[in-house]
């Protein structure tokens, strides 16, 4: 995490994800929970490094659901000023996103950059965990609710059509 900075630890756990770097994941972003605790992106990526570990899946819901109610407490999507407060927010002081805000606009390459994207990202996330611990039910539900607000991308739509063949065949 080097100088008690978040930022690297939250991209790098996402590119782990892509490379299928799982052994580090869980180690990079408890590290970056003792920076920030309580903030609701490292909540969620630490949910999402425990994401498909064996007996991990609980856990890794209840993180991403706790992110998602930190993000948006009282559901008031789409409030905030160009996106900027789910940095400000989300981030502590001395990150490195964070004081970028004070010189010009952020854009998340990964995640957009209003509070509705990266609601809806975890979200994602949290239906991907309902996934691996085979509720698929929940996750349809949490894929179709997370479809409908934004245009998802093709691996959600495949997660989601596999989600709603599982639970076609438990009828």
């Amino acid at each position: 995490v080097g100088d008690r900075l978040i930022d690297p630890s939250l991209y790098l756990n996402y590119l782990y994800g892509y490379l299928v770097v799982d052994r580090d994941r869980e180690l990079l972003m408890r590290e970056a929970m003792v920076i920030a605790p309580q903030s609701p992106l490292v909540i969620w990526q630490y949910g999402v490094s425990k994401m498909g570990r064996e007996g991990k899946q609980a856990e890794a819901i209840g993180l991403i659901e706790r992110a998602i109610s930190l993000l948006i407490p009282t559901n008031q999507l789409g409030t905030e000023e160009h996106g900027l407060s789910v940095w400000e927010s989300g981030l502590p002081k001395e990150s490195l996103i964070r004081k970028h805000l004070f010189r010009s606009r952020y854009h998340c390459p990964l995640w957009g950059e209003t509070i509705a994207s990266v609601a809806n990202a975890m979200k994602l996330d949290l239906a991907s965990a309902y996934m691996h611990d085979q509720n698929y039910t929940k996750a349809a539900q949490i894929f179709e609710a997370a479809i409908d607000l934004q245009k998802p991308k093709q691996d959600a739509l495949k997660q989601y059509a596999i989600a709603l063949a599982h639970c076609d065949r438990m009828k």
